[in-house]
């Protein structure tokens, strides 16, 4: 700071004890009461270097400008929707700071804010005073109206150049249903019905600009969009046409509020089925086995009615969305996680080429490419997955016509399979492949385990290949038989097994079956019995399947795709995309929790070798903004568990950095609902030593951390324990208790507790303290400092100083120790030391760490003096005081050193957690900004994450360390 000051003044301070002092009690520094503490603790107080600078220079602040002063929204929460709801009652803020022309605080001045013309918005206050600390002053913003508001400020009569726009948006809805008209349709393709979801706010008011997906069950019919915003009036219409004979039940989900589920259904019948693919085609609904669930996922899609062929290729990308290829007309198509209908909406691009293509299987490779298998004619392409374009021939002419392929997670190689036989694809990253036979046994669907095994269905056989890291061509062992020409194929590790895995095959008689490979292969092979179950039946024609990244099944039926989970929603397959990835479940939390609630989300690591140890981070952003670390375990797991202490949506999302590449997870998503408000119970005001038989006061602060802000509890009953011992007592207006026990006990370190029980109202919380009872001795112990005299390089670092303990040491001591300055200031070379020493018995000596930091600048040696007080059981004795010599680096660095990335890093655990830092923590936030390289915006908001990483972190939260 004296740094600061020097350059600003263009001239060097000298003294500057006697000049500051003399400036004591004015506005150049924070008061100690503005900062919640005493003249004894801080001195003077805290510079305000800005009004510091002023009153050293005999200057005071210039007028207003209008064109460098701020006017800045706020936002208290954030939720999904970047709006705040207009409830009335949900907050927002716009902070307006004022500046001078030479960017100098303006305190003192009037502020008021004016909302746009004819907005609802409320402010609080009308008007305000900047502030000495900042020149600012905060208003707090409601509304009940949903509407985007501008906000205009003038200070002094002079109108600020800045605004600050502000979006209140509908509230929750809280009640709503779902109609159709008619009920009864001809299920011509033309004939529609439509579907109405209304949605209502608390106060029985529409509730409009929501998000809402309609979902069919297992139907097949064509619904104009599956996800559409309410209106004005709080509803939204669907309509929806079949050509299928069928009954569907519709539902819907509040998607702007967190899934939530809309109350009740509404049920069509399509009758009298007529049009060419009626007489031709087969359209099967199909119905789920017990412990299933299966459900329409997207429609619409062109049909071959002499075949039923429809989308055969299926594959999510890394970002979770499912690719559809249509044999049809060789497009393909891109859904979210709602789903869909295939149309001008949703495709993504057409597989085009000069010779033809025929589309059928579609996978990724590790590297992101995206790869198509043509049957006629017969080829391999690489195709664009962002446009949906045919990029390069990979394989022309294929033997055979290509039908489903697939990426060998061993060697990255691709495999395709035609009638002919399997075939391996190598050397095709940056031009043509190189094809050779691996399996001569025709096959439809293929699909490799993680080992390298390849499973495929071979005419109405299931057979496996010897893993690829076998000779070629592999060994080719027949498992089983199923009728109705089984086709695409699926895996579901065996955790009992990881060699036998389970597997599901879509059949194209509607069938699909799952079947436990650790009762194969038969012998001799025969029609599957034991071990083969059937988990849906009755459906169309099956082809292709595959996974999504939280590992449900996705399956072809002719026109559709669907969605096949367990009963309860969970699913457990082994996801198709090779590329790395995270995956957090669950998607979302059902039923809504209530505040309070602890809630666990699990991210998996995909397609990572040795993942244990991947350090992996929650954001929730929300309401409960807050950020979580957790370490990946052996299987990729890292599970997170937090309450939620706002009501309101929070977005879910996890992340980590592999390699060079940056994961981020699907957002899951939880809605916190009304409930007990959250408590913190605090005992860091109760004593943490003291003596057998002598009256020890336990103290106990209670605090509602679901208000904001927060607020003490007064009126609540507070239950201590220690030592065998009980009391209890209410918490004051400051929700602070107290009560006092005479442990009768021995002289040891004993816990003492207290407890919140909750009341209707607010949750049950508790906190602990260790206490050391020290039993006197008859000749007190000497304790002293081993030297009087230490001395550090400057760095980010520590210095060590031992306290030493002579004469009787057959019980137990305590001495207090703290830092003051002599010529190195707390505030900039190291950082305040103040604490306990606990010797036990025959303890004869304790060592203490004090944080020293690092400049940029030549300023010799500075010292600081580290103190004994307040011994305990025991006398001082000299040397009471160790003088610490800071010495200057041999080299000072050209630039500031919080530059320095590990500096900055290591100066946040200075800062936030009073401590050095850890090895692995150093380089995991050191490599969160080193992985920029020389990207300056991207080094900058690296930094300002890891900043408010450290300010979420759990540790800063829990201890409370103050930052200055």
């Amino acid at each position: 700071m004296t740094a600061l000051l020097n350059e600003k003044l263009q001239q060097p301070l000298g003294l500057v004890n006697a000049r500051f002092y003399s400036l004591a009690g004015t506005n150049a520094f924070h008061s100690a009461a503005s900062m919640g503490t005493d003249l004894a603790h801080v001195g003077v107080g805290s510079p305000n270097v800005d009004l510091l600078y002023l009153a050293l220079t005999g200057q005071v602040p210039g007028p207003t400008d209008p064109s460098i002063s701020s006017v800045k929204a706020s936002l208290l929460y954030i939720n999904l929707l970047s709006s705040i709801p207009a409830d009335g009652k949900s907050a927002a803020a716009v902070v307006v700071r004022l500046r001078d022309a030479n960017s100098n605080i303006v305190p003192g001045k009037t502020v008021t804010l004016s909302p746009s013309t004819g907005s609802h918005a409320v402010i609080s206050p009308a008007s305000g005073v900047s502030s000495v600390a900042g020149g600012d002053i905060v208003f707090t913003i409601t509304d009940a109206t949903p509407e985007t508001v501008t906000f205009t400020a003038t200070a002094g009569g002079v109108r600020l150049n800045q605004t600050a726009t502000i979006s209140f948006g509908s509230p929750p809805a809280t009640a709503g249903g779902i109609s159709a008209n008619p009920t009864t349709v001809n299920a011509n393709g033309s004939d529609t019905t439509t579907i109405t979801v209304t949605l209502q706010e608390e106060n029985g008011k529409p509730s409009p600009g929501k998000v809402v997906n309609l979902s069919q069950g297992n139907g097949s019919s064509i619904i104009s969009g599956t996800t559409a915003t309410t209106d004005a009036t709080g509803k939204v219409q669907f309509t929806a046409v079949d050509n299928v004979a069928e009954t569907v039940t519709y539902t819907a989900l509040d998607v702007s509020d967190g899934n939530l589920p809309v109350p009740g259904s509404a049920t069509v019948n399509f009758v009298n089925a007529s049009g060419f693919c009626s007489s031709f085609g087969h359209y099967g609904i199909g119905t789920a086995a017990p412990g299933y669930a299966v459900t329409t996922f997207a429609s619409n899609f062109p049909v071959d009615c002499f075949l039923n062929i429809g989308p055969i290729g299926l594959v999510f990308n890394a970002s979770g969305n499912l690719l559809v290829g249509d044999r049809n007309n060789q497009n393909i198509y891109l859904f979210g996680p709602q789903g869909g209908t295939a149309g001008p909406a949703t495709l993504l691009g057409t597989v085009q080429d000069p010779g033809g293509v025929t589309l059928h299987g579609l996978t990724f490779t590790k590297d992101g490419r995206l790869y198509g298998a043509s049957q006629n004619p017969a080829k391999i392409v690489e195709v664009n997955p962002a446009t949906g374009t045919e990029i390069r021939i990979v394989v022309f002419p294929a033997p055979s016509g290509a039908l489903a392929v697939e990426m060998d997670p061993l060697s990255g190689d691709l495999f395709f399979s035609t009638g002919d036989g399997i075939f391996r694809v190598t050397n095709f990253a940056n031009g043509p492949g190189t094809v050779t036979p691996y399996c001569s046994r025709g096959a439809d669907g293929i699909k490799f385990a993680p080992d390298g095994t390849l499973y495929a269905a071979a005419g109405d056989a299931i057979i496996s290949v010897s893993g690829t890291n076998a000779p070629t061509p592999g060994t080719v062992t027949t498992l089983t038989f199923l009728p109705g020409h089984p086709d695409g194929i699926e895996l579901e590790p065996n955790a009992a097994n990881a060699s036998k895995p389970f597997l599901y095959v879509n059949r194209n008689d509607g069938t699909i079956t799952r079947i436990d490979t650790t009762l194969l292969p038969d012998t001799p092979p025969s029609l599957c019995s034991i071990g083969c179950s059937d988990i849906y039946t009755g459906g169309s024609r099956g082809d292709f399947m595959t996974v999504s990244p939280s590992g449900c099944l996705y399956a072809t039926q002719t026109d559709r795709v669907i969605k096949i989970t367990k009963a309860d929603g969970t699913c457990s397959l082994t996801p198709a995309n090779p590329a790395p990835q995270i995956v957090l479940t669950p998607e979302d939390i059902q039923p809504s929790p209530t505040q309070g609630t602890p809630v666990t989300f699990t991210a998996t690591l995909k397609n990572v070798s040795s993942p244990a140890g991947t350090p992996m981070t929650l954001t929730v952003i929300g309401p409960n903004l807050q950020t979580l670390l957790e370490r990946a375990d052996a299987n990729g797991q890292a599970k997170f568990t937090f309450s939620g202490t706002f009501t309101g949506i929070d977005a879910v999302v996890a992340s980590t950095t592999v390699g060079a590449q940056t994961l981020t997870s699907n957002v899951a998503r939880v809605n916190w609902t009304d409930g007990k408000h959250k408590t913190f119970l605090s005992m860091n005001l109760s004593s943490a030593s003291g003596a057998p038989n002598v009256p020890l006061t336990l103290t106990a602060t209670l605090i509602d951390v679901s208000a904001s802000p927060p607020v003490q509890l007064s009126g609540a009953t507070i239950n201590f324990a220690f030592a065998g011992n009980a009391c209890a007592t209410t918490t004051n207006a400051a929700g602070t208790a107290s009560c006092s026990i005479s442990p009768n006990v021995s002289p040891g370190s004993y816990a003492s507790t207290a407890t919140f029980a909750g009341t209707a109202a607010f949750l049950a919380s508790s906190a602990s303290r260790t206490v050391d009872l020290l039993a006197a001795v008859p000749n007190p112990t000497l304790v002293q400092f081993s030297s009087a005299n230490y001395s550090v390089v400057e760095a980010c670092t520590t210095v060590t100083v031992t306290v030493n303990r002579t004469g009787d040491l057959s019980g137990a001591t305590s001495v207090e120790y703290f830092t003051s300055d002599v010529t190195a200031s707390e505030r900039r070379d190291y950082v305040t030391a103040i604490g306990t020493l606990t010797f036990a018995p025959g303890e004869s000596s304790k060592s203490l760490a004090v944080l020293i930091n690092d400049d940029a600048y030549v300023n010799g040696s500075r010292t600081f003096n580290l103190n004994l007080r307040n011994p305990l059981f025991a006398t001082l004795t000299a040397p009471t005081t160790a003088t610490v010599t800071i010495m200057d680096n041999a080299t000072e660095p050209a630039t500031n050193v919080i530059d320095d990335t590990q500096d900055f890093v290591c100066q946040h655990y200075h800062d936030f957690l009073n401590r050095q830092p850890d090895s692995s923590g150093l380089a995991f936030w050191t490599n969160q900004i080193t992985s920029c390289g020389n990207d300056q915006s991207c080094i900058q908001a690296k930094r300002i994450n890891v900043s408010a990483a450290f300010f979420l972190s759990i540790e800063f939260q829990e201890t409370g360390y103050l930052v200055e």
